[in-house]
Formats: C-alpha cells, structure tokens, sequence
C-alpha cells in the first residue's frame, strides 16, 4: 500500500537537464568574477561547489546536497582517525556556511524565477566577463570591484521600469 502511495505522489518538476546545466555554469562564472575582484584563490572545484549549492536552492532539490552531506562526513570520519576528534567540530562551519548558501538562495528563488530579472542579470554579468577578458588581454584596466553592484542594481532597475 506504502508503496503505490509513493508511486501516486506527483513528483516536483524539475527544469530540463541542459538548463540546470546552463544555469550552474552561469553561477560559476560569477562566482569566479567576484574570486578575480577579491583576490580570493578557490579552485575550480571549489566554486562548482559553491554553484551547486545556489542551484539547489534555487531548484529546491536537496537530495544531491543530502548526498553530499553523507560522503562528507564518511571522509570526516576517516580524517577524524588520522588527525583526531577535532576535525568532528569542521562540520559546524560548513553546515552555516552551505546552509546559509542554500537558504538564502531558496529565499530569493520567486524574484529570480522572472526572466526579465534573469536576463538582465545575465547581461551584466556577460559584460563583467567581457570586461575580465580585456584585463587577461591587458588591453585595458578595469576596476571590476567598482561595477559589481550592477549585479544587484540591474535587476532592481528592470523591476522598477515594468
């Protein structure tokens, strides 16, 4: 009975692989934007993480991040042999840190569901890379610092002007 139950539940939709895809990579772009503004070393793998933490709360599907979760704390348990009962206390930040990530990504979910906002975000962005190319280039430069609050303000503006 349980489980036809389970089998009958309708299942929240989820968007197509390819734009979770896309929208993971736009994540990460700008995540390595604001790295090359603060001067902050994160490794590729590092910013995914954080991207994929965005993106679930943004989906709403936590069942990659609860997955994650256990993988971690099997890798903590094998650390915690090696280099003592302290490492245990490592999870109490990274809890704060990849929850915080997540709810408030879930919070701001229903105004970053309007395409409107998105594309306008997705502008900006598109020209802080442009802007990081003339940089690499040494073509020109540019204190990108001094433009990330577009990212905030150009979806506030296209809010406004509806």
């Amino acid at each position: 009975m349980r489980r036809e139950a389970a089998r009958s539940r309708p299942k929240a939709a989820l968007p197509p692989a390819p734009t979770v895809r896309l929208l993971l990579q736009d994540i990460a772009e700008g995540i390595r934007v604001l790295q090359s503004r603060d001067g902050v070393d994160l490794s590729n793998e590092q910013i995914l993480e954080r991207a994929r933490n965005i993106v679930t709360g943004l989906l709403g599907n936590y069942r990659t991040l609860a997955l994650k979760s256990v993988m971690d704390g099997l890798a903590t348990v094998a650390f915690a042999k090696v280099f003592g009962w302290g490492v245990l206390l490592s999870v109490i930040p990274v809890v704060a840190y990849q929850g915080t990530i997540t709810l408030l990504a879930k919070l701001l979910e229903p105004y970053l569901r309007n395409p409107a906002l998105l594309d306008s975000i997705n502008a900006t962005g598109g020209m802080l890379v442009f802007c990081i190319a003339l940089i690499i280039l040494e073509l020109k430069k540019i204190e990108l610092a001094d433009y990330l609050p577009s990212l905030a303000f150009a979806p506030l503006i296209t809010w406004l002007w509806r």
